[in-house]
Order: C-alpha cells, then sequence, then structure tokens
C-alpha cells in the first residue's frame, strides 16, 4: 500500500492522479486543488497498514479461539503445562498485532504556506511535534543508501546546517516521489517569489 497522498495549489489545472499498480497495493492519491489557497504544497505521510480495524478484530477472534481450541485439547490429554505456555505465545502475538495496528494512527505532515515550510509530527500517544523553515532557505536531501547494508534511503529537510528525517516509515520510492515533489514545489514558490519581486 503506497503510504502518503498528495494535494497541490497552483495556477496550471491538473487532473487527479492515481499511480496505481493495483487497488490493494496503491492508495496513492496526487490531487491538484486550486481552490486550497493557503497551501502551495501540502501531503500527508502515513506508515503503511493495509490491516483494516474490523480485520483486527477478526484476526484476534481467530488467535483467540484458535488458543482455546488447542488448550482444550492439551488439557483433555492430560497436558496442563503446553496450554499455559502456548498461551503465552498467543498472548505475545496479538500484543505484536496490537503495536503494528496502532502506528495506522502516526502520520507526518508538510505544509508549504505563502510564509513557511510547516512539518508537522503526529503521534498515537500525543506527543505531537512540528518544525517550521523559511523555505527560502530549505533544502531536500535524499540520500540514498551507500551500501548493501544500508537498505533505506533518508529524506532530510535541511536549513542552516541543520535539519530533520521525515518519512522514515516509507518505502525508498515513496521517499523519493515526495523528495521530487517538494523539491518541484519549492522551485515554484521561489519563482512566484521573485515574480511577485517585481
Amino acid at each position: 500500500m503506497r503510504s502518503y497522498s498528495q494535494k497541490f495549489s497552483s495556477g496550471k489545472p491538473l487532473d487527479m492522479a492515481k499511480a496505481a499498480k493495483g487497488q490493494s497495493q496503491d492508495n496513492y492519491e496526487q490531487v491538484c486543488d486550486r481552490e486550497a489557497k493557503p497551501f502551495h504544497f501540502h501531503a500527508v505521510l502515513y506508515p503503511n497498514q493495509s490491516l483494516s480495524h474490523r480485520g483486527f478484530q477478526i484476526i484476534l477472534t481467530i488467535f483467540a479461539l484458535y488458543g482455546v481450541i488447542i488448550s482444550a485439547i492439551f488439557i483433555s490429554m492430560g497436558a496442563w503445562v503446553i496450554p499455559g505456555f502456548y498461551g503465552v505465545e498467543v498472548l505475545f502475538v496479538i500484543w505484536l498485532l496490537f503495536l503494528s495496528f496502532k502506528k495506522r494512527h502516526h502520520y507526518e505532515t508538510i505544509s508549504l504556506t505563502d510564509k513557511d515550510l510547516i512539518i508537522q509530527d503526529h503521534s498515537p500517544r500525543n506527543q505531537d511535534q512540528s518544525w517550521v523553515f523559511e523555505p527560502s532557505w530549505v533544502k531536500v536531501q535524499l540520500e540514498k543508501p551507500k551500501c548493501e547494508s544500508q537498505l533505506h534511503s533518508q529524506l532530510k529537510i535541511i536549513s542552516h546546517g541543520k535539519g530533520i528525517i521525515i518519512g522514515e516509515f516509507l518505502s525508498n520510492q515513496e521517499r523519493e516521489d515526495i523528495s521530487n515533489s517538494l523539491k518541484q514545489a519549492l522551485e515554484n514558490w521561489k519563482l512566484n517569489l521573485s515574480t511577485q519581486s517585481f
């Protein structure tokens, strides 16, 4: 599943486009909305999460029923110890699923306005963070893997020698797409600024 959506505001009419390789694998949407005046660029990044709330409940129910059935079988055979160990394993798997499902509430937003580039990190633990950059000094840097042991690229927003890493939960291709789109948006922003100055 593609893990971000974008919204652009510009003077050129663009059609809504889906870069889809299959509906179940790709939910990337790129939208141009000329009425969204405050933003020259707006993107929401979120972790890959193909499991719905309904699917999560179904999996938990299956694990619970399976654990009860297996435990009942061993108890009927007189093996009282095995269900205890098996129950611990089932609870551990359920806990991992819960952690994975909880990550779906974590997302990041990138917003380019007339004056600022705003990066927001929205955490499911309500530990939200925001960074505000002056767009004229922003550099978008995509560091690709340099060796075989380094699997993931890094997307950095840098200004005055300091920066932050965004989209760590995205795939390499998604980070590259966001990098190219944001670079283009910043170039257009600077072009508009220079045009307005004359």
